[in-house]
């Protein structure tokens, strides 16, 4: 299964869940990545799809801390990210 990446599929989804529910989540599309129930083209995506996950904000947490440690600078993704969340954070959403 081929996706072509527009702009609006590379926009990136907040959602909310239990940390249990994403855990099972995870644990199955990482199952579902390795069986042969599923043909090659699908397994890829999975895997891709995986890789693409990014865990918001422990990542960026981990980011700042290295930026601080090595005074280098955040990339302009990871700006507008921070933007973002400050955004959501000041409508009193939680992330």
């Amino acid at each position: 299964m081929k996706h072509p990446h527009t702009k609006a599929e590379n926009t990136i989804l907040t959602r909310r869940a239990p940390r249990w529910a994403w855990d099972v989540i995870e644990e199955t599309l990482r199952l579902d990545a390795k069986s042969n129930a599923f043909d090659r083209d699908l397994r890829a995506d999975i895997t891709r799809a995986i890789n693409a996950i990014d865990d918001l904000p422990g990542a960026l947490i981990a980011r700042a801390i290295h930026i601080a440690a090595t005074q280098e600078y955040f990339t302009k993704e990871e700006v507008k990210t921070l933007r973002g969340i400050a955004r959501a954070v000041t409508k009193g959403e939680t992330i």
